[in-house]
């Protein structure tokens, strides 16, 4: 019955020819199919280079991914640390007769914070991205050239028209009935 696959002849070194003699004495596989697999695995290699190199970079970026959120957890860590010192540090003492009812009021206050975690937790926990947006200031929180301008223009007005600049005016403080109602 006529073979199906091609035929080739190649010239190996005569320790590899040995070597191949030996194993078709001892092995139940023929020099064509010891040849074959060789190949086989001499392509597969090729093939398994390219997909390592992918994992590789998969893993590099895992690595550095890792890295940025150890980081980010150390800082959390010692934020928190630093904030319990500064309560411990200046938190009043308590007089005994006043523990009870503190620590009624600790648990109340307690389980509500454990509620506005969960909250937070639950909408995806970007409270302190949220804080240090409030705090940054941007290019927008600036004056551009042209409201500069436009800022001394009125004041030059002003002056003309014997009117106080705008850099004159004075900050009036809200009395404290108007704190905190949004007044």
């Amino acid at each position: 019955m006529p073979s199906q696959k091609p035929r080739i002849r190649v010239r190996i070194s005569s320790v590899n020819h040995i070597r191949l003699l030996t194993e078709v004495d001892h092995g139940r596989l023929s020099q064509a199919e010891i040849v074959d697999r060789a190949l086989s695995r001499y392509f597969y290699e090729t093939e398994n280079e390219v997909r390592d190199a992918s994992l590789l970079n998969r893993l590099t970026l895992m690595s550095r991914h890792d890295a940025r959120l150890t980081r980010d957890l150390a800082l959390v860590h010692e934020t928190l640390a630093l904030f319990v010192q500064y309560f411990f540090t200046v938190m009043p003492s308590i007089d005994p007769e006043d523990s009870g009812v503190r620590a009624a009021q600790g648990a109340g206050h307690f389980q509500h914070f454990l509620d506005e975690l969960s909250v937070r937790m639950k909408g995806g926990g970007k409270t302190i991205k949220n804080a240090l947006e409030d705090v940054l200031t941007t290019d927008k929180d600036f004056f551009t050239q042209e409201e500069i301008a436009r800022l001394k223009s009125l004041d030059d007005q002003a002056s003309n028209e014997n009117l106080p600049a705008l850099g004159d005016a004075k900050v009036i403080k809200p009395r404290s009935s108007q704190i905190g109602t949004g007044s």
